[in-house]
């Protein structure tokens, strides 16, 4: 939705605009005028993208703009419009690569639609995506080769659950020579289906979840941008994921891919939560020519421009990535 006038007291707001930091975070204060602080990301995208409360990037704990002030600045929108607008968001499903390790199981099958402890991977994915309540659609990015699948698949999952809606995206890449990347999937699934206003939750088509993904949802709306983390137990397989450094209150500082001698073995993994603010910033990430691949280069590159916040997973988190993965996850899986 686009609105073609601004309220007085945003503009009003925005002219008096001064900023503090509170650990690396920039917030707006509304000098002199009564009532919660606002942060400069929600009063940037009222203004700039038309959304009325914008995403709550950081609002909420302020007690973010509720509909009924949001009314009180536009009497003539209705609430059920108002809602569907600044509540929905969606996911994606990165399920675009070839799997090439995994052959010859993924010679005539994409790895998600393997299936773990009698059910496909992508399943156990998508059932802890549909706990988190605002979630509107699911986008499933995939190839020319397993877009026929997915769609496939989709439409049974479908047969026996009431939600979510689902999109099949194919790239149309036809083999590992010519793929995009997994940021270049986002970008082409953010460019042709035009999903940039709403908050989207990235995660890979090979992970699997024990526990529903609804609180790193909750939390992760309140920020410009959040990294799952999981503690991976062992140096060892640190070195296969990444290093990363915070402040107390959790916001990334550093961040190393594959480390050579990590110190920790809490790891960011492929699950991920960016407002329409982290959103736009994909494209100048890609127009200076960043690597179009692997998604944490977009982190590291993204905590320099704004604050990503990290959230530690629940349960039990594992990555398909081998023959040996793979049968160590059906055992796990299948006792849960």
């Amino acid at each position: 939705m686009v609105v073609s006038a601004v309220p007085p007291p945003m503009v009003d707001a925005l002219r008096r605009v001064r900023r503090r930091r509170s650990g690396t975070r920039p917030w707006t204060c509304c000098a002199g005028r009564a009532g919660p602080c606002i942060p400069s990301g929600a009063l940037h995208r009222v203004l700039t993208f038309g959304r009325l409360a914008a995403d709550r990037a950081g609002a909420r704990p302020y007690h973010r703009l509720r509909l009924q002030k949001v009314n009180r600045f536009f009497p003539s929108l209705q609430r059920a419009v108002i809602e569907s607008e600044i509540l929905s968001m969606n996911a994606l499903i990165l399920a675009a690569g070839y799997a090439t390790r995994l052959y010859p199981l993924t010679l005539n099958k994409a790895k998600p639609l393997l299936e773990v402890a009698g059910k496909p991977i992508i399943e156990w994915v998508v059932d802890q995506l549909a706990a988190i309540p605002r979630l509107q659609s699911v986008y499933v990015v995939t190839n020319e080769k397993f877009a026929s699948d997915f769609s496939a698949w989709t439409q049974t999952y479908r047969s026996t659950h009431d939600k979510p809606d689902f999109t099949v995206v194919n790239d149309g890449s036809t083999s590992d020579a010519d793929k995009r990347g997994a940021i270049g999937d986002i970008h082409f699934v953010l460019r042709t289906r035009n999903i940039y206003k709403n908050d989207l939750l990235v995660v890979a088509g090979d992970n699997l979840f024990s526990e529903p993904l609804n609180d790193f949802a909750e939390f992760s709306e309140e920020h410009p941008a959040t990294l799952g983390v999981y503690d991976v137990k062992n140096l060892d397989q640190a070195k296969k994921y990444n290093q990363l450094t915070t402040t107390s209150v959790g916001i990334l500082t550093d961040f190393e891919e594959k480390p050579v001698d990590p110190t920790s073995t809490i790891c960011g993994i492929a699950l991920y939560f960016f407002t329409p603010e982290a959103l736009h910033l994909l494209d100048l990430y890609l127009q200076e020519g960043n690597d179009p691949d692997e998604p944490g280069r977009f982190v590291q590159w993204l905590h320099k421009k704004l604050d990503v916040f990290t959230f530690p997973i629940r349960g039990l988190w594992y990555d398909i990535g081998s023959h040996e993965t793979l049968r160590e996850a059906s055992v796990l899986f299948g006792n849960l």
